[in-house]
């Protein structure tokens, strides 16, 4: 494969791998205080937020995270369901943990709170909470038996996804006092940044890595390809 090519495949990644940070969201847990038998007291939630928002929340992650390296927030990211680079994943899955991050988004009215849950759902309703449906769905959800004609089938039911936007949710959460932002400073990506760097530098430094790891490459290269042919 020419260099040219090679070249290529990093503007492609380096085009896109900001929308990674806005396709994964961030962590928002909380603790329940008044869950004292579940052996699980938390209700776990997303932040996403607009497309307009991003480079705002990629600024200040980068700011409190990655201001002493090279690699940063955006280039991370897209490793969080890379299995060949463990500890990119692991270090960006804890890093989404970040408790001081969810609440700066909250505090800041970014995004848009989501909770994928039904049972959640219904806890935070009965202490107050009013999340609304707008027609998401998760990829979770539960498997019914209906009858079709003379047979019986199984079905799957998504769960519905509540939302409510960031200053509303945070309005509500310092109106009450039965939740409180799970406490958390991401401490196993601290301890991973250095071997995430260190990896994310061997896949730049050879593209062709990024080309076996995401399949979705080489149809935007060949893309690519079909639209200078064209214009020649």
């Amino acid at each position: 494969m020419n260099a040219k090519t090679l070249e290529k495949i990093l503007e492609i990644v380096d085009e896109y791998k900001h929308y990674a940070c806005l396709e994964y969201g961030w962590n928002l847990n909380l603790w329940d205080r008044n869950d004292l038998v579940s052996g699980y007291p938390f209700i776990n939630l997303k932040i996403f937020w607009r497309k307009e928002e991003n480079q705002k929340v990629i600024d200040k992650v980068n700011e409190v995270f990655f201001d002493d390296l090279d690699v940063k927030y955006e280039d991370l990211a897209i490793f969080i369901n890379n299995y060949n680079a463990v500890e990119c994943h692991n270090a960006a899955c804890s890093l989404l943990d970040n408790s001081y991050i969810a609440e700066w988004l909250l505090k800041n009215g970014i995004g848009n709170v989501y909770c994928h849950y039904d049972e959640d759902y219904e806890i935070l309703r009965s202490a107050g909470l009013k999340m609304r449906h707008c027609g998401r769905f998760a990829n979770v959800g539960k498997l019914k038996k209906i009858r079709r004609g003379n047979k019986e089938i199984v079905i799957f039911i998504p769960n519905k996804v509540r939302e409510l936007p960031s200053t509303e949710f945070y309005e509500w959460y310092k109106d009450q006092d039965r939740f409180e932002i799970a406490y958390d400073e991401s401490e196993d990506f601290w301890y991973l940044r250095e071997k995430a760097a260190e990896t994310i530098r061997r896949y730049r430094s050879n593209p062709l890595l990024f080309l076996r790891d995401y399949p979705r490459l080489e149809e935007l290269l060949i893309k690519d390809r079909e639209v200078h042919s064209a214009t020649e």
